[in-house]
């Protein structure tokens, strides 16, 4: 029977597999023609159960190669089996170690020490081997093993689901809930492979309506209104949790302790929100991806040039809009919004894996009721250096991209009305050029200030967009650097009439244009 003492050893040398260590020693004897059966010590080899007398010494590893588990010995426990037949039989006993099956365990650190002197025992420990198997797949998983995840998604069993929430920075309320899903084997079974982003995955976002317009982080702002995938939902704070319990389980395979689930969570640097779906009893044999570790894998594993050579240490993981940009994958729409968010982790999870044949959808960015439509930006510059460092210090209606895969937006006062299409025009002067609001006209002049009939702001025409010089100075102009009674022409521009000056209150801003009138 196996010793019931409880203690721990480094896996450093445990690398030969017990079964594989008498099946070599059989097929050795039947290589060199020997009669193991005549010997004196031939009754060790009658059966397994006989050679397990010995009382090895075990743990059990998984193979960091084939992710298979094993129970294993080391080496000074075959030599001193080997020693024992010599002592007691008189005889010599190679060590056959060319037939003996080697394992790399995956695990690091220590395990648990057994002795198997039985077949019942082996028979027991062997049953655990499913379990520990899981456990070594979910770490590879999370730690964004590129082989392993390869393998889940060319299974095409699974259901992938990226979910993605928006908290207050105070209370750590649930303020919005986004997600989408790849049902796998149903897009399979459908003759559709690979999934098409825009029909084929499943996607939704819900607002909750006891917070919305009420509750407002500072740091890291939250865009309920601006869900570019569909139509956003207001639901009740008391109903959120069965709508994410729904979610799950129309997703999900029963709980196993030796198998893995169907269901697979796709994340970005998921560290919260996973303690919050614990309240939902989430089952313990899901995976969960995190595309941010599998991206640093996948960069540090194969020296590829990404679609915009950045520089970055070799252990940086990148946030969510980075990583898009690092993989040329387009968008215009605001994260920190939870449906966006988790549109674009599951679409940046397809192209992580099968990068020639996801079709990438046309940006989108949601549309106000009386906003200019605004053309996508000139794509980023494919060749020189883009550092993490120049989208944070752009400029203040840039969108800043933060270390939590999330986007804010650091605006001067003044500013914050701000809509998407002029962030992309304001990101797009930076680089030199300004897409039009408006259709191009001919030029024609106009007063500095104001406007008159025939004209637009700044006496520019009514179908010609704003230039750089127009937009630094308005922005100068409202976050107060600039006198309000004096125009961006110098002291000479006329003063308004007493009847015509501003309000001290921040005017509502039209159509995502300055406040003077058209």
């Amino acid at each position: 029977m196996a010793s019931n003492d409880f203690s721990l050893v480094d896996v450093a040398g445990w690398e030969w597999d017990l079964h594989g260590i008498y099946s070599a020693y059989l097929g050795h004897f039947q290589a060199y023609n020997i009669a193991w059966y005549d010997r004196s010590w031939g009754h060790l080899f009658a059966s397994f159960d006989a050679f397990l007398n010995h009382n090895w010494p075990v743990v059990v590893v998984t193979d960091a190669r084939t992710g298979r588990g094993h129970i294993v010995t080391r080496q000074s426990n075959i030599q001193a089996f080997v020693r024992m037949i010599r002592t007691r039989f008189g005889e010599n006993m190679p060590m056959a170690n060319e037939n003996m099956t080697a394992v790399i365990p995956y695990e690091h650190g220590q395990r648990q020490l057994r002795h198997i002197s039985d077949v019942n025992m082996y028979k027991k420990l062997h049953n655990t081997l499913p379990a520990a198997v899981l456990a070594a797949l979910r770490s590879r998983v999370k730690h964004g093993n590129p082989k392993e995840i390869s393998r889940l998604w060319q299974r095409k069993d699974m259901s992938f689901l990226a979910l993605d929430f928006e908290w207050s920075e105070k209370s750590l309320v649930v303020l919005e809930m986004g997600y989408a899903a790849i049902r796998s084997a149903h897009l399979e079974a459908s003759g559709v492979w690979p999934p098409i982003p825009e029909s084929n995955y499943r996607k939704g976002h819900y607002i909750v309506s006891d917070y919305v317009d009420k509750v407002h982080n500072r740091i890291a702002p939250t865009f309920p209104w601006d869900y570019a995938w569909g139509e956003s939902q207001l639901v009740n704070k008391a109903k959120l949790p069965e709508i994410i319990q729904a979610l799950i389980t129309s997703l999900a395979s029963p709980d196993s302790e030796s198998t893995a689930n169907t269901l697979v969570l796709v994340t970005h640097t998921p560290a919260g929100m996973l303690e919050r779906l614990q309240e939902l009893k989430l089952p313990s044999n899901v995976l969960v991806i995190d595309i941010a570790m599998l991206e640093r894998q996948l960069f540090q594993s194969r020296p590829q040039t990404p679609a915009i050579p950045m520089m970055r240490l070799p252990n940086q993981t990148l946030p969510l809009p980075m990583l898009l940009t690092s993989r040329n994958i387009p968008f215009l729409c605001p994260f920190n919004n939870s449906g966006n968010d988790a549109f674009y982790t599951l679409l940046a999870f397809q192209h992580l894996i099968e990068p020639e044949t996801t079709r990438l959808p046309p940006p989108r960015v949601k549309q106000r009721d009386g906003y200019p439509m605004v053309a996508a930006p000139p794509p980023m510059p494919q060749n020189g250096s883009f550092s993490l460092g120049m989208m944070n210090g752009a400029g203040s209606g840039m969108r800043n991209m933060n270390g939590n895969g999330g986007t804010t937006r650091r605006l001067s006062a003044g500013l914050d009305e701000l809509t998407v299409a002029q962030q992309a025009a304001r990101m797009s002067m930076m680089n030199g050029s300004m897409p039009s609001f408006f259709p191009p006209a001919a030029q024609n002049g106009g007063s500095s200030s104001g406007s008159i009939k025939g004209t637009g702001p700044r006496g520019r025409p009514p179908n010609q967009g704003p230039n750089k010089s127009d937009w630094d100075s308005e922005s100068r102009r409202r976050s107060g650097s600039m006198p309000r009674s004096i125009g961006p022409s110098g002291p000479s521009s006329p003063r308004l009439a007493p009847d015509q000056q501003r309000s001290n209150s921040r005017p509502k801003m039209i159509n995502g244009g300055s406040s003077h009138g058209h």
